[in-house]
């Protein structure tokens, strides 16, 4: 007998004839489809996934537009998302080996969660706990993912990016606001949208590449639409970068494996996309900027770019100054602690840095910097040079794994191995792993399909495995994962909790439901440096628990110069101009040349009535660029025209040494001198401080008819000065004290009727002429 006789022979199976109720396409693409062998298929939770990502875009961005709350509900949304596709992967069908290789990973997570129980910046360390915690459960996520569950997800992830831009585009449309508005969504900001819609675009691309089909084609160009007007409503170069670098790769994949036609169409996409961006990001440029000439979009777009990679030089360089002055610790390692880089980091803070980040320091932001804008500079500053080093290895090693995958050519995690490479590249100029609001999960989930190991490397049925190796491929590292998320569970629904008061604070802004709605934040986190100061600058007076609040923001930024400058205006206003400097002095120490402290500081002595303190601070304010030397004489004509000459002759006499505004024959002269040159206002502004002048020599000769005269005179002119045709309060009072003094009491009442001499001003109080302050209790309400 012949050996092909031999050969046992299989008989056909008769469900594989063709029948009209068996498709042969639909049957061979089934028995085409890849065979899991074992570990739980989460394919189940792609349709939610994909809903999620759709909700998250449009139903929450109202609530957070304008609103810096995004750090705070955007983790905790983040987290909560995320803990069930953990506990799925948790109780798979056998467990996989998540930290046997990174176990640093959790290592961190644990550690930043002890951490947050003692760290200065409560609120903040909090916060990093959950984001590395969430990032922990991202990777477990992944590495329980078999080859049928990663071709759902890299599936479902690719319509991402559309939906998002298409919720941004409705929320644009529908609110109102400019396209940079609406990009304030839980995902964060422009730049931490983009981080996030960045997978889903490597997606899309992947399945374009795998299956080329129409659909697959149109839900590849949808994403790349999508990202390109995320990308272009703001200055996400560094996205551009990583989009580049993706095409790259692809490319490289495209020639090994000899489809140049298919790959060709991939970089024709990532083109359109990056000159898309471009168009768009031109376009607002020139909208915001005025002129169309048709050079300002591209200068606009040259200095954005130019300043941005300044302003990250210098604060790379304030990171490692960071870093070289801390001690070493136990625990950090001479770093500061996981989430208090925004709290350390104005010590450290250049002049250069400052002057491009607030336009010379003219514009104070709430929140100056909050992170180190590079992933690596924010773990070295914050962790310290030990846990740095093995979080570099561990993201080395993965980076290797994608770079062995598209070397390889595998297909089969192309889209894991470009989120991840594209997100390292991405990190070389801002922080998508490490100060994220939403992109960090997705990025690890690309990690944990990337390194998931093969089969083989699980404990099996029936086989015996030494003690050490079934401990790191058991389900216990996977328990501890899960364990730890759940304890942090209760402070991601906090933080969503107080992200959504803060939202409705901000939307009923001096209001009893926005103070309910700030009380309701502090309640749920008493620590939150956002609820803390939205409740310092609430409302016009000045309560207890506001200046308790100031107390609070001090202990833990202590600092922040906005927050110094903020606090010593609103004791000003209240007439506590000891305390007031004692804050301009605190923010004048962090930053020399804060112009808004500068200013105020000027402001709070105007109304104190020290004139040679007041000239001092003003001179320095002028020297340091806070005060431009050109305004100083129309402030002082401008404080003429309020009866307030003391006041005018500090401003004028540093303009010109010889310029004494208290002396009225030489504001007389000033008036012709400006009569002559047509100069209608200063000539008008001259001659109410003549006229104030000359009444006030007469009130002290005791010649209270001449007095009037001038006072009716003066007043005459500041109505016509006005725009409302009020005269100033300062020339009132000094008429109605100059008509009783000669005996009518009942005129002078009629002049103050309504006001009380309480509520008049430190400043008038304190540059009113003796005789005058000493008459008004006397003919006003107390």
């Amino acid at each position: 007998m012949s050996p092909a006789a031999s050969t046992p022979q299989e008989l056909p199976d008769p469900s594989d004839r063709h029948t009209p109720d068996t498709p042969i396409r639909k049957k061979r693409r089934r028995d085409q489809q890849p065979t899991a062998t074992g570990g739980p298929n989460l394919a189940d939770l792609t349709l939610p996934f994909w809903i999620a990502c759709a909700v998250y875009g449009f139903a929450l961005a109202p609530l957070l537009r304008g609103v810096p709350s995004t750090e705070s509900a955007g983790p905790g949304w983040t987290h909560l998302f995320w803990l069930p596709a953990g506990l799925a992967a948790l109780l798979g069908a056998q467990p996989r080996a998540f930290l046997a290789r990174h176990w640093i990973l959790f290592a961190m997570a644990l550690a930043a969660w002890v951490h947050s129980f003692s760290a200065p910046d409560g609120f903040e360390a909090r916060r990093v706990a959950l984001v590395v915690s969430t990032s922990c459960l991202a990777f477990l996520a992944g590495t329980a993912l078999d080859r049928a569950g990663r071709e759902r997800v890299i599936r479902s992830l690719a319509g991402l990016p559309w939906a998002l831009a298409v919720a941004v585009l409705w929320h644009w449309s529908d609110g109102g606001t400019d396209a940079r508005g609406a990009l304030a969504t839980p995902a964060g900001n422009r730049s931490d949208l983009a981080e996030f819609a960045w997978p889903g675009l490597v997606c899309g691309l992947a399945v374009f590449l795998q299956a080329p089909r129409k659909t697959s084609a149109l839900i590849a160009g949808l994403g790349a639409l999508g990202v390109a007007i995320l990308f272009g409503a703001g200055p996400v170069y560094t996205g551009a970068v990583a989009l580049a670098a993706t095409a790259g790769w692809l490319l490289v994949i495209g020639w090994r494996r000899a489809e140049s036609a298919r790959f060709g169409r991939v970089v024709l996409i990532a083109t359109a996309v990056a000159a898309l961006s471009v168009v768009l990001r031109s376009t607002l440029s020139s909208s915001e900027a005025g002129p169309e000439d048709g050079s300002a979009p591209v200068a606009s777009l040259a200095a954005d770019r130019e300043q941005g990679l300044a302003v990250r030089l210098e604060i790379w360089r304030a990171a490692w100054d960071m870093t070289q002055a801390q001690t070493w610790s136990p625990a950090w390692t001479s770093g500061v602690g996981p989430g208090q880089f925004a709290r350390e980091y104005p010590r450290f803070r250049s002049p250069r840095e400052r002057e491009l980040s607030s336009h010379e320091g003219r514009i104070q932001n709430p929140v100056d910097v909050e992170h180190a804008h590079q992933d690596f500079a924010n773990v070295l500053t914050e962790w310290g040079w030990v846990w740095s080093a093995f979080a570099l290895l561990m993201v080395l090693a993965i980076a290797w794994a994608g770079v062995r995958t598209i070397a390889s050519g595998d297909t089969d995690r192309l889209a894991p191995a470009a989120i991840w490479l594209g997100i390292l590249v991405w990190g070389l100029g801002n922080a998508p792993l490490t100060a994220p609001v939403a992109s960090h999960a997705l990025a690890w989930a690309a990690a944990g399909m990337l390194t998931r190991p093969e089969e083989a490397f699980f404990h099996r049925r029936g086989q015996r495995w030494p003690w050490y190796r079934a401990l790191t491929g058991h389900w216990w590292w996977a328990t501890l994962v899960m364990l730890l998320a759940a304890l942090q569970a209760p402070r991601a629904v906090d933080l969503v909790r107080h992200g959504r008061a803060l939202v409705h604070a901000s939307l009923d802004a001096n209001d009893r439901a926005g103070e309910r709605a700030i009380r309701q934040a502090l309640a749920i986190q008493p620590d939150s440096p956002f609820a803390l100061d939205l409740w310092a600058h609430y409302g016009v007076g000045l309560k207890d628990s506001q200046l308790q609040a100031f107390a609070d923001l001090a202990r833990i930024r202590p600092h922040q110069r906005g927050m110094w400058n903020d606090w010593g205006a609103r004791l000003a206003r209240l007439g506590r101009f000891d305390e007031a400097g004692e804050k301009f002095a605190q923010a004048l120490a962090v930053d020399p040349q804060f112009a808004p402290a500068l200013r105020n500081r000027v402001a709070a002595l105007e109304d104190l009535g020290d004139r040679q303190t007041l000239t001092s601070a003003l001179a320095e304010a002028v020297q340091r660029g806070a005060f431009e030397r050109e305004r100083l004489l129309p402030r002082a004509q401008f404080l003429l025209t309020q009866g307030l000459p003391e006041l005018a002759a500090v401003y004028a006499q540093l303009h010109n040494p010889e310029l004494n505004f208290t002396d009225p024959d030489l504001c007389f002269a000033q008036s012709q001198a400006a009569q002559a040159a047509g100069e209608e206002e200063a000539e008008r502004a001259y001659r109410i401080g003549a006229q104030q002048g000359f009444a006030r020599d007469h009130a002290e000769n005791g010649d209270w008819e001449s007095a009037l005269r001038n006072y009716r005179l003066a007043l005459r002119s500041a109505r016509s000065a006005s725009d409302r045709g009020l005269a100033p309060l300062a020339l009132r009072l000094e008429m109605a004290a100059a008509l009783d003094r000669s005996g009518r009491s009942e005129a002078a009442r009629d002049e103050l009727l309504g006001l009380s001499y309480s509520g008049l001003s430190a400043r008038l109080r304190n540059h009113a002429p003796k005789w005058v302050v000493d008459t008004l209790p006397s003919i006003m309400e107390p």
